[in-house]
């Protein structure tokens, strides 16, 4: 009976333009009446966030005591919107998103049935666009074979207006291999058939962010819907290119992203994206001993500050003395009062004590840190895709650092970012109570000299980090700085 619309106990009414104190009331009003055939009078009221407030009210009352024959269904993308006092007397069910293969599956059911001729790649070009909803995805079937029962990719993008995977694919390998002017040329290809800026950088940032996961070995199906064909050609690109590369991209693409939006010509900023990124050079893989020297040091960035303020004072000290030699008696000791009070303002009270600590000790001191899982925990809400690079990872403390031992090189890339790093900091001391300083943490073997350091300073490698610590302490004591020296 609900089929041929002759059913008098299912009543829809759309709360978009039904809105009103009277909708609702006249509603309330014929719940008195009981159903003429089904068992329930099923009441649907779609889009239900968009009630006045005065409305919500006249149906508070009905939902707290309603006939035993009636069942209100409230349809809505915005729970957010509906009052506390209504959420609390319904039973809450969240419709979650279909999975592109799900959607794949039904798009080929549906287009046989009706005898619509659909490629493999036009279903997934459509179950991605459908964003995980079921009537869009067979909107856009309906949409394109109005055009043509051979429903291709090539009709399908056309039709939405956006980049096919194909090109894009070629620009993406075109800017890992500083092709210039074949990525130009395709960009521009794109623009003939009126697919927009925006689109293709979506598309854009889309592959290298699967890329990330894929070089890092941090793919898992439920973070990333990628197909068997996609995930297999990004493995053979992530051959090709360093994960610090794809990194660097993201990064330039993060910035461009922020301007596209506001852009006068959105074209003209993805040209220049493309050129940016074709320009830059690629940084070189360092080897494993190079990355083994950088893991024994552990001068935070605070104190390399401290070093650039010592080298900007010196400098200064220097123009006057030179000005003294130039200028008259009078200007000389007004320029050394200057250079007095310059010094005066290095104190105690200005700078923090410098407590500088070698490496062994700080790895022996180190103790793990008991509610690491809870940092992870609060990262995940914060930043998904940071944290699977710290997924599994340890951590130790070391007053006043925490060290982190990770398996992953991503996740050490990560820390050298001032963003990335900062943000985890925070986290820490919302977790904690406390700021800390963070580092790599390599547990103390004693046949390995990389960490092995002597009562003199020297360390078993070179010695430059220690002697960098020598002059920095050496420079901080000639300029009045208290500087204490920690070596048990």
């Amino acid at each position: 009976a609900s089929e041929t619309q002759s059913l008098q106990d299912i009543i829809e009414l759309d709360a978009a333009s039904n809105n009103g104190v009277n909708d609702i009331r006249e509603i309330c009003e014929s719940t008195k009446f009981t159903p003429s055939i089904c068992k329930y009078k099923v009441y649907i009221i779609d889009e239900v966030h968009m009630l006045s407030t005065g409305a919500f009210n006249a149906l508070l009352k009905t939902l707290e005591e309603p006939p035993s024959h009636v069942v209100f269904l409230l349809a809505t993308t915005e729970v957010n919107k509906i009052p506390a006092t209504i959420l609390s007397r319904c039973q809450k069910f969240e419709f979650k998103k279909i999975s592109s293969e799900n959607i794949t599956k039904r798009l080929k059911f549906v287009a046989k049935e009706e005898n619509i001729f659909l490629e493999e790649v036009a279903a997934n070009v459509i179950a991605n666009c459908a964003d995980g909803a079921m009537r869009d995805a067979l909107s856009i079937l309906d949409k394109c074979a109005s055009l043509n029962d051979n429903v291709t990719e090539d009709l399908v993008c056309s039709t939405l207006f956006i980049a096919d995977e194909k090109t894009v694919l070629e620009i993406c390998e075109s800017i890992i291999n500083k092709d210039l002017k074949k990525s130009l040329y395709l960009l521009k290809k794109l623009g003939t058939k009126s697919t927009s800026a925006q689109n293709i950088f979506s598309m854009i940032i889309s592959f290298f962010s699967n890329l990330m996961l894929v070089k890092s070995n941090s793919y898992d199906e439920k973070i990333s819907d990628i197909n068997n064909k996609s995930l297999q050609r990004l493995k053979e690109i992530a051959n090709k290119i360093d994960l610090k590369n794809i990194l660097k991209i993201l990064d330039i693409l993060e910035n461009f992203s922020e301007r596209l939006p506001k852009a006068i010509d959105p074209n003209l900023q993805l040209k220049s994206f493309v050129i940016k990124v074709c320009s830059e050079k690629n940084i070189e893989k360092k080897s494993n001993s190079e990355i083994n020297n950088n893991t024994n040091t552990f001068i935070d960035i605070e104190v390399q500050k401290l070093l650039e303020r010592i080298e900007n004072i010196e400098k200064e000290i220097y123009f006057l003395k030179q000005q003294k030699t130039k200028e008259s008696s009078a200007l000389n000791y007004s320029s050394l009062e200057k250079g007095k009070n310059l010094l005066k303002k290095i104190n105690e009270d200005s700078l923090p004590k410098v407590i500088v600590k070698d490496s062994t000790e700080i790895l022996k001191n180190a103790k793990k840190m008991e509610n690491w899982e809870e940092v992870l925990n609060t990262l995940k809400s914060v930043s998904p895709s940071v944290y699977t690079a710290f997924k599994g990872s340890k951590a130790y403390l070391s007053d006043p650092y925490v060290l982190i031992d990770s398996s992953k090189q991503l996740a050490f890339d990560l820390l050298k970012k001032s963003v990335q790093r900062e943000k985890i900091r925070d986290i820490i001391k919302k977790v904690t109570g406390k700021l800390y300083r963070l580092g790599p943490y390599k547990k103390i073997d004693p046949v390995d000299e990389s960490f092995a350091v002597s009562k003199n300073g020297n360390s078993g490698n070179d010695g430059s980090g220690c002697d960098s610590l020598r002059n920095f302490t050496k420079k901080a004591q000639d300029l009045g700085i208290n500087v204490i020296i920690e070596d048990k």
